[in-house]
């Protein structure tokens, strides 16, 4: 699908919008996690930690407790004080980590090491903001660049274990207050991790389903970033080059091909996750938001709404994807060859048979659409949408991947 290198004096039509840069990115310069090792059996270098009191928050289940083990032999020094917290749901709920902010208050860490998904991170990030300033609701840093100094306690290590979040390059932190809500968000460049551990060894076993949900994670995050109103010359190389890998490697995954394939899916996912920390998202990340409270991973929401959300977009903007195509499917549209590249893939009928609930979907609509507008990420969409359109734009994804069709 990749017919092209970029080189330096590849530059997309400026779609620069003031506001959306000035709350995003107020100015800085393009963003990265302070030091990142990406080798397989990277996660050896934790036996280095000087901390003695070290926080290790994970997710449930066997895996994480063959990652709990794994950790424990590494650092294998007795005079550590080691303490994991396992996150139980899919998205962090505020009313449900009371306990989990409780013992990380508790035992005060000086080091907080988060090892899983966006999910884990995330919660990882709510606990480190929540053990810093105990005495103030996580509420009170909803408002963009509000949230003071970190790091007066605790550092904070990322090891990723999926393919897509690029939470170990990101400011922000995303959580629903409440299991009905839709998700909040606090963007804080103190949120950048002091350490990014990229190793192949710890995500090989992830299953195919949920390759596919993080890895279309880290997809639209490079697409979406690409065309934002926000504008960094690096991310153009970086989107390109992420999805260079991800059009090549996700198929060699899926093939059963994993030896050194998932080492370049997890640079790719940084890749996007960096994008994304620079550019914002836009409206299918809107829309994505506003299915958490459903239980509809993240990264499969965003596969199902891609594509409703270019042909929206670009029947508005023709020429919005253009240089993208240019530079990776020079004979066609990118629209096309993403279509072309599910079927493939059979992504299309993976969507088509874990489809999503249309009659609580639809029961939500107007909620649905009125939250992606109120969405920070719906800011950085080079297309401007009414309620209405997100309500087709939603029904077109159902109808899409109707399992039928």
């Amino acid at each position: 699908m990749v017919e092209e290198n970029i080189g330096t004096n590849h530059s997309r039509e400026k779609n620069k919008n003031t506001e959306v840069v000035n709350s995003f990115t107020a100015g800085t310069s393009y963003l990265k996690p302070k030091k990142v090792i990406m080798e397989r059996d990277g996660m050896k270098i934790l036996s280095e930690i000087k901390e003695n009191k070290i926080l290790i928050v994970t997710g449930s289940g066997e895996y994480s407790k063959d990652i709990q083990h794994s950790v424990k032999s590494i650092i294998n020094d007795s005079s550590k004080d080691i303490y994991f917290l396992s996150k139980a749901e899919r998205e962090p709920v505020l009313t449900n980590m009371i306990e989990i902010i409780e013992k990380t208050q508790s035992f005060s860490p000086e080091i907080i090491i988060a090892i899983g998904g966006g999910a884990v991170i995330d919660t990882a990030k709510v606990c480190w903001i929540a053990l810093e300033y105990p005495d103030k609701p996580l509420t009170e840093w909803k408002k963009f660049f509000s949230l003071p100094k970190l790091r007066n306690k605790a550092k904070m290590i990322i090891l990723p274990t999926t393919f897509g979040s690029g939470s170990e390059a990101s400011s922000a932190v995303t959580f629903l207050e409440n299991s009905n809500a839709s998700k909040s968000i606090i963007l804080s460049h103190e949120l950048l991790p002091d350490l990014a551990i990229l190793d192949e060894a710890i995500v090989e076993s992830l299953p195919d389903t949920a390759a596919i949900n993080s890895v279309m994670d880290a997809l639209t995050h490079c697409i979406e970033g690409f065309v934002s109103r926000i504008d960094h010359d690096e991310a153009i190389k970086d989107s390109v080059e992420a999805c260079k890998i991800i059009f090549t490697y996700l198929p060699e995954w899926l093939k059963g091909r994993k030896k050194d394939v998932g080492q370049k899916l997890l640079y790719a996912s940084h890749l996007g996750g960096i994008v994304q920390n620079n550019c914002s998202v836009g409206l299918t990340h809107a829309i994505a938001h506003q299915l958490g409270r459903f239980e509809i991973p993240h990264g499969y929401a965003n596969a199902f709404y891609l594509l409703p959300v270019m042909e929206f977009n670009q029947k508005r903007k023709p020429e919005l994807y253009r240089h993208l195509s240019k530079i990776l499917v020079p004979k066609q549209s990118l629209y096309e060859a993403l279509n072309i590249w599910y079927k493939d893939n059979k992504l299309d009928k993976y969507l088509k048979d874990n489809n999503i609930n249309h009659q609580i979907i639809f029961s939500e609509l107007d909620l649905i659409a009125e939250g992606a507008l109120k969405d920070p990420c719906y800011k950085a969409n080079p297309v401007t949408a009414s309620k209405e359109d997100i309500k087709d734009i939603i029904i077109r994804g159902m109808q899409l991947y109707e399992p039928n069709n």
